[in-house]
């Protein structure tokens, strides 16, 4: 039982969507602000737009996957979990500030053209040569950290650090799942693994989540994180150190999938605490 619960939050991209939706609070954390609506669509559209690429691409998945056995004996649940995501998009997205709606059309576009081909060569944004793990980086970050900066009006230099901390996060988490899918990627999309290999492919992510702990101590000097924040930021990624260490090639998909996304909640969970907890 609880095995098939766990596969319907992983291989359903329930997991994932969590993943964002608290990404997302956790950068409204800092900002003292919450904005329900727009947490509802950060989760909703993650929804919609993951199992959207799964439906599209299910006519060719390699059946030897677990995961993508899961997926076809499974299909009728995607189209549920699709709809889902499409009507709470909707809805979520009729109660934000007109000005974001233009902001939107940016990660929209990448998403469905994630998938879809753009080319005479039918690929699509995820074939092109070296373009893959940015286009999935940029996304999370424009939902999760940039529109959320600017509804909340914070000075150009101090959106650029917590634009490129987060960044920084997120390109080291994407990157062991290009390791994972180094014995199916096509060698033409010369992902970071491809180029570099796995053992420097660790110790790339490992380097982006020393990036991302140095822009933390600068936000604290310029008083943007407080002692708190900067700890349990900073207690995160060495956690996600930790964890990005013990990627290899014989990992099972919930590593990937439930651990390494799991990382963006950790983060979320000792913020919050930082925030709503007096340890004094």
């Amino acid at each position: 039982m609880f095995k098939s619960i766990l596969k319907y939050l992983i291989y359903g991209n329930i997991w994932v969507s969590f993943s964002v939706l608290f990404f997302t609070y956790s950068t409204f954390l800092f900002l003292g602000t919450i904005d329900t609506s727009f947490l509802s669509f950060s989760f909703f559209s993650t929804l919609l737009a993951y199992n959207f690429h799964r439906i599209y691409k299910i006519s060719e998945l390699d059946r030897s996957f677990s995961r993508n056995l899961w997926l076809i004996e499974n299909k009728l649940i995607l189209y549920l979990l699709t709809l889902i995501g499409f009507f709470g998009t909707v809805i979520s997205f009729l109660f934000l500030p007109n000005q974001i709606w233009i902001l939107l059309i940016i990660p929209s576009l990448f998403s469905v053209f994630y998938v879809v081909p753009v080319n005479k060569n039918k690929q699509s944004f995820r074939d092109l040569p070296f373009l893959k793990i940015y286009l999935i980086a940029f996304s999370w970050v424009f939902v999760s950290v940039v529109i959320p900066l600017v509804m909340n009006s914070v000075s150009w230099n101090l959106s650029l650090g917590v634009l490129f901390e987060k960044l920084f996060f997120v390109i080291a988490l994407t990157i062991p799942f290009d390791i994972r899918d180094m014995s199916i990627d096509n060698p033409i999309k010369r992902t970071i693994p491809q180029i570099l290999g796995v053992k420097k492919s660790i110790y790339l992510a490992i380097s982006f989540l020393i990036l991302s702990s140095g822009v933390v101590l600068w936000l604290f000097q310029e008083h943007f994180y407080t002692f708190e924040s900067m700890i349990a930021l900073l207690l995160s990624y060495i956690i996600s150190i930790i964890v990005v260490l013990q990627t290899n090639l014989k990992r099972k998909e919930i590593f990937y999938t439930g651990i390494i996304d799991g990382l963006f909640i950790v983060q979320f969970v000792l913020v919050y605490l930082v925030f709503y907890l007096d340890f004094t």
